[in-house]
């Protein structure tokens, strides 16, 4: 029955559709989210940000344990199908990576403005995402569906867990926790991915960053709208040269990359906000 539907679409493709849904399907992209996530940390409000880092990544990791534990084949290898842009279909199939971090993202937002128009763009962006997957063939019906589904059950969980920490005197044990243990843990229920150690060092650098701007500069999000776009401007560079050029300088190995993911998180959370207020850009709350 998911063959025969995801042949039907294959009759509508043709080359609007496809390039309209190849941009589409990117918005589901790991970069669109950093970049999204670190302006939100670095201009809206620092609280919301880090749970919607905590949230992307942690989704990232569920999917990806969850993959591995139930190993089945994307619809790209079954007689008939054509798929579409299949560099953005590695790995197994279900749930849905990119449809699972789309809803985590914006069903997050969605309960942290509680705006109705702001809900149904959301509504709209993450069933759009569902779709570019199905129309490039890179995925079942089921693995939309349990890609939303699980996506939400993330968000509830990191809500419910985030409420825990509303106090700014942390003690040791919970920044070792948050910063080391956690990670760690979610890199071994992923049995020793790449992809999720690459994830855990971000979520670890992040937290970890997050916990010392919070101590020593907690720096105020609000300023200017000049001062906004010079953060967004300083802020989106800093994540380039880590993501691409660090990446030209580094030997290729999974340790490297490692690395460079946590001082992603690292910058985000913590350089960044220190450079903005070394260079006035943004005052210290405290």
């Amino acid at each position: 029955m998911q063959l025969d539907f995801l042949l039907k679409i294959q009759e509508l493709s043709n080359t609007y559709l496809d390039s309209f849904f190849m941009l589409v399907t990117n918005l589901g992209h790991e970069l669109v989210y950093t970049i999204l996530i670190a302006i939100i940390f670095w201009c809206i409000s620092k609280h919301h940000g880090l749970r919607l880092m905590v949230a992307v990544i942690v989704t990232s990791l569920v999917n990806t344990s969850i993959k591995e534990y139930f190993k089945i084949a994307r619809p790209i290898y079954s007689d008939g199908i054509k798929a579409l842009y299949t560099e953005t279909a590695p790995g197994y199939s279900f749930p849905s990576g990119h449809t699972q971090a789309a809803t985590s993202f914006w069903f997050y937002s969605s309960m942290m403005i509680r705006k109705k128009w702001f809900s149904l763009m959301a509504i709209s962006v993450v069933f759009l995402v569902g779709i570019s997957r199905l129309y490039l063939r890179v995925h079942w019906p089921t693995d939309i569906i349990g890609g939303i589904l699980i996506g939400i059950i993330v968000v509830f969980m990191i809500e419910f867990i985030s409420r825990k920490f509303t106090k700014k005197n942390y003690s040791i044990f919970t920044v070792l926790a948050c910063t080391v243990l956690l990670p760690v843990l979610l890199v071994i229920i992923c049995q020793y991915d790449e992809t999720a150690m690459k994830m855990a060092a971000v979520l670890a650098g992040g937290l970890f960053g997050y916990f010392i701007e919070l101590k020593y500069i907690d720096f105020d999000e609000n300023t200017s709208i000049k001062n906004q776009l010079m953060k967004i401007i300083i802020g989106i560079f800093g994540v380039i040269i880590i993501k691409i050029i660090l990446k030209k300088l580094l030997p290729d190995l999974i340790y490297s990359d490692i690395i460079r993911y946590l001082v992603m998180g690292i910058w985000i959370t913590f350089l960044a906000p220190w450079m903005f207020v070394k260079f006035k850009l943004s005052n210290k709350k405290i």
